[in-house]
């Protein structure tokens, strides 16, 4: 089973990957109540389990919804104290299970909804490592091969290499296998890299009030999208969106010799996995419910509830 070191540590899963990874350590915690624990002592170790989860990936709304929605069905059975220790660790399994096959049905929906939108374009540019970005790219090769375009002329993606950790090298690999044309690029060519596209197509760790929260290099390639008059969509479940609530999400620095190991006096390194697109650059956010405008987007996110248990 995952840690929380596991979780916290890793650089390299999407975040649907990491949300499975929670799940896991969820499900573990919750196994750990013993059945003569008090109900309200149950709550609270769930509740700390909850709250480490989230301080352990702080940028990645998946992973804030589950913790969220997780002490929300606790919150709901333990309501008026006439409840044992078996039902709030029944009601906390209940959902982390129901939320492993849920986040694979999500994902498919976002992708049916991109292959409506993304259809009849043939040249994209995507960064970083998105599953849900990178399953639509497949599909939308699939429609191709198998003579669903009468130009017969095959996907195009140009992925960026993704800087510091590279996830781009796996995006490229990935798409590759999967009979795409891949054109790998450093991330500096990103204008290039629009110019001779139909779209840019992102995926998303968060969505807020704020902006979509993406790898780094996320905002400069929208405003290029946006001189060269070329869609930018982001394609994410609806389990990335941070309540409105919540204000503003936290994005952590990470370690500088990642970038220059051992710099000279007098330089400091700065190390920012993620970054925020303002929601106003964006063409649409491609979700399971549909493609969502700014406005839909804003209406979303500030009707979310959030648990006691976490504020």
């Amino acid at each position: 089973m995952p840690s929380l070191d596991d979780i916290a540590s890793n650089r390299t899963s999407g975040a649907a990957e990491i949300k499975e990874m929670s799940i896991e350590y969820l499900l573990e915690k919750t196994g750990e109540i013993r059945s003569d624990t008090q109900p309200r002592d149950a709550i609270a170790l769930i509740a700390d389990a909850a709250r480490k989860l989230v301080s352990a990936r702080p940028s990645m709304a998946p992973v804030f919804n589950l913790a969220n929605g997780l002490l929300l069905a606790v919150e709901k059975v333990g309501v008026g104290g006439a409840v044992d220790t078996a039902d709030v660790v029944e009601a906390a399994r209940d959902f982390l299970l129901r939320e492993r096959g849920r986040t694979e049905r999500m994902v498919g929906g976002v992708v049916g909804n991109a292959l409506g939108v993304l259809g009849g374009m043939e040249k994209f540019v995507v960064l970083s490592w998105s599953s849900t970005v990178n399953a639509a790219m497949v599909e939308l090769a699939k429609k191709r091969t198998g003579g669903e375009r009468e130009d017969g002329k095959p996907l195009e993606v140009f992925v960026l290499e993704s800087r510091p950790a590279m996830e781009g090298r796996q995006t490229a690999l990935f798409l590759a296998k999967n009979g795409i044309r891949v054109t790998y690029l450093c991330d500096a060519l990103m204008g290039t890299a629009v110019e001779n596209s139909d779209a840019v197509v992102l995926g998303a760790d968060a969505v807020t009030i704020h902006g979509v929260v993406n790898k780094t290099g996320s905002f400069p390639i929208s405003l290029a999208a946006r001189h060269l008059g070329k869609p930018l969509y982001a394609l994410t479940s609806t389990d990335k969106f941070y309540p409105a609530s919540m204000g503003d999400i936290k994005i952590a620095d990470r370690d500088p010799d990642e970038v220059w190991e051992k710099p000279p006096a007098g330089v400091r390194v700065l190390n920012r996995y993620f970054e925020k697109v303002p929601l106003d650059l964006l063409t649409a956010i491609i979700t399971e419910r549909g493609p969502l405008d700014e406005k839909e987007t804003l209406a979303f996110l500030k009707k979310m509830p959030v648990s006691s248990l976490l504020l």
